[in-house]
């Protein structure tokens, strides 16, 4: 192994021997556990928002190659005629898609604090109540994934604006279908939301109230959880140091000259985390020839 030579036989061996202890100590940490549920909510975070931008995708299409405008010409067709059933098909697929993953995510971020010391469990339970407890929209969108799994696909329509310079189209439901033909779904919460938008709901609003509600629980969730437990992660980074001063010795040039993936910031500056990496071996073979 190159850098070897300037090493005795046993000096070599008590330092792989180290190596091999240090990765392993990697494998089992504490801070890792951690980094692993931050990493699964960001994907339960970038799952829902990318939900929510196909959702507004499809209501967007309504300004597209006149689809609004066939849709107002067709008027009120049977269900599964034409183009009015590939877009209410469509435009079904999408909201309830988005419904599923804000759904998921809240799953998501609820579960983790059941992991957590009480102390922190407290603060979630706390914020939760400030942020989204007393917030409509997130009661509806959050009983809508009931409606959707036993109810159907909400009816809805399309809100033909206009002015003297453009036009524009909205997808929308009526507050009063959704509240007489899912009564039994709807809690209080969600039936205030619904009155409060009758006499039709704005799917576009909607999606942009869920996500002004749940964004600031979620940048909280981020910079708490990573200041909590920033002693894991600094002893984390120690060990990482280490793992590069031997591997070093080993092998000099082996470890890259910065290395992002095993420094954790001040939690004020919270970012992903993740375990180091040892890069593999060179071999002979994958190695350039000097000229």
């Amino acid at each position: 192994m190159v850098g070897e030579g300037e090493l005795s036989l046993d000096e070599a061996r008590k330092l792989r021997d180290e190596l091999h202890r240090l990765e392993a100590s990697v494998e089992e940490h504490a801070a890792l556990g951690v980094a692993q549920q931050m990493e699964e909510l960001g994907r339960a975070m970038q799952w829902y928002l990318g939900n929510a931008a196909d959702c507004l995708r499809t209501i967007d299409a309504l300004s597209q190659d006149a689809l609004g405008t066939r849709l107002l010409m067709e008027g009120e067709v049977p269900y599964g005629d034409g183009i009015h059933r590939d877009y209410v098909t469509e435009l079904g697929r999408t909201w309830h898609n988005f419904v599923a993953a804000a759904k998921t995510f809240a799953d998501h971020m609820r579960r983790q604090f059941d992991n957590q010391p009480e102390d922190l469990q407290a603060e979630y339970e706390q914020r939760k109540r400030e942020l989204l407890d007393a917030n409509g929209v997130v009661a509806f969108v959050s009983r809508s994934r009931n409606v959707l799994l036993h109810g159907g696909v909400f009816q809805t329509g399309v809100t033909w604006r206009f002015t003297q310079t453009s036009e524009s189209f909205e997808a929308d439901c009526r507050t009063d279908i959704l509240l007489n033909r899912y009564d039994s779904w709807w809690n209080a919460g969600a039936r205030r939301y619904l009155d409060s938008r009758a006499p039709r709901l704005n799917l576009r609003s909607t999606i942009g109230e869920h996500k002004d509600a749940v964004n600031p629980l979620y940048t909280w969730y981020q910079k708490r959880v990573y200041e909590y437990h920033h002693s894991k992660f600094a002893d984390l980074e120690k060990t990482a140091a280490r793992i590069r001063e031997v591997s070093e010795r080993l092998d000099p040039g082996s470890m890259p000259v910065v290395d992002q993936l095993t420094h954790f910031p001040d939690p004020s500056e919270p970012c992903p985390v993740r375990p180091p990496v040892k890069p593999k071996p060179k071999t002979q073979r994958g190695r350039k020839k000097k000229r």
